[in-house]
């Protein structure tokens, strides 16, 4: 594969010039002065003898233009023949936007990209030029793909593709700098389904279906105490402390690879509340005493993959017991709505989460039409006694 500069060099578009030529008078006759195209498109200047001191003005300038003319026709050919096919836009993704975001973005953030890219995108603009793209062309696709996303899917694709095109304006491959994407509005889209959080009661009994100790486990760390799948595969023996009662959360595990958290905020310690202490320690005691590693590992001791964890530990026994699955972020989001409510206090979910406060509100806690109810019967009671 040629390295980026190579491929940058080949793709940017070179405009052919027609030259006049320069005449220089030397001692030994006259020179004439160019510039010829070289490898990697690069410009060489080139001088080349055009006749004796004998020569007259018109005999030199008449030899100058059939020189040039030849010259122009040459270079001409060549930049038709040697222009390089067009980059199309797989080949950019593959070849420079691809290696870029790796280099660049967390690895979860490049997993996403490239399951959008894979089942939304490839095959519908890999096989376009990357400089014929146009803004019509990106609105069709949003327009094919709403009959099966949601506005939110459909905001993703839109923003990978921006992101793509956004690092070719950058790298000059673009005609006029220009980014196509920037132009899409697609407001067409269906407004995405409400997402869902356990009742308090629901998460109960998830919990008390599930017999494997680290499956309760797992759960009880999402809905107990809010943390994320990637933050429950990232967690290791050391980041727990039983005696102090105390859970760190300093890493993320996302398909089997550690990195960061997903935001500064979200590294944030959490107190060990029932029954997640005593699933811990009940695990603790399974796993022989171990005080360092991995606290869930693969068969081949690597960090959990929490998705196949949950096809076959969890999922299995919560159908079984005939309950509805919703997934973990569910059991997180049912941690916010449940803190709030017992509390009546926001800040008491975002701290939990480590999510700024207005994440936490938009995505996390759940109305709750008791709670709005209760508070009405208390703006009443208030309202007597001030009459009073």
């Amino acid at each position: 594969m040629d390295d980026l500069e190579t491929l940058l060099k080949r793709n940017r578009t070179r405009r052919h010039r027609t030259q006049s030529g320069t005449v220089v008078k030397r001692g030994d006759g006259y020179w004439l002065r160019y510039y010829s195209d070289g490898t990697n498109g690069n410009r060489n200047k080139v001088t080349e003898k055009l006749g004796d001191l004998e020569l007259s003005r018109a005999d030199v300038s008449k030899l100058r233009r059939i020189r040039m003319k030849a010259i122009n026709d040459h270079q001409r050919r060549k930049h038709v023949d040697e222009r390089p096919p067009e980059m199309t836009i797989g080949r950019f993704w593959t070849e420079i936007y691809l290696p870029w975001v790796r280099e660049k973005k967390r690895f979860s953030t490049v997993y996403g990209y490239e399951k959008l890219w894979k089942h939304y995108c490839e095959k519908e603009v890999a096989p376009r030029p990357l400089t014929k793209y146009r803004a019509t062309d990106g609105y069709q696709l949003l327009e094919r793909l709403s009959a099966k996303l949601g506005r939110n899917s459909l905001q993703h694709v839109r923003s990978l593709m921006s992101g793509i095109f956004t690092r070719a304006v950058n790298l000059g491959l673009m005609p006029d700098d220009r980014n196509p994407w920037s132009a899409v509005r697609f407001q067409e889209a269906r407004a995405p389904k409400p997402s869902i959080a356990y009742s308090l009661d629901q998460s109960i009994a998830i919990l008390q279906a599930l017999t494997r100790i680290d499956a309760a486990l797992v759960f009880s760390l999402a809905a107990f105490l809010g943390m994320r799948p990637s933050e429950i595969s990232g967690l290791s023996w050391t980041d727990i402390d039983l005696d102090a009662g105390q859970l760190h959360v300093k890493r993320a595990v996302v398909r089997g690879v550690a990195g960061e958290t997903k935001t500064e905020q979200s590294q944030r310690m959490l107190p060990l509340i029932e029954p997640v202490r005593s699933l811990l320690a009940a695990w603790r005691e399974q796993c022989g005493g171990v005080d360092a590693g991995w606290m869930f590992t693969s068969r081949a001791g690597r960090p959990l993959k929490m998705e196949s964890f949950l096809k076959c530990a969890i999922m299995p026994a919560v159908r079984d017991a005939g309950l509805e699955w919703h997934g973990l972020y569910a059991a997180r989001r049912a941690c916010a709505t449940n803190l709030v409510a017992l509390t009546g206090n926001i800040n008491s979910a975002h701290q939990v989460l480590g999510n700024s406060l207005q994440v936490s509100m938009a995505k996390y806690i759940k109305p709750s039409t008791a709670a709005g109810h209760a508070g009405l019967k208390l703006l009443e009671a208030a309202m007597q006694k001030d009459a009073k």
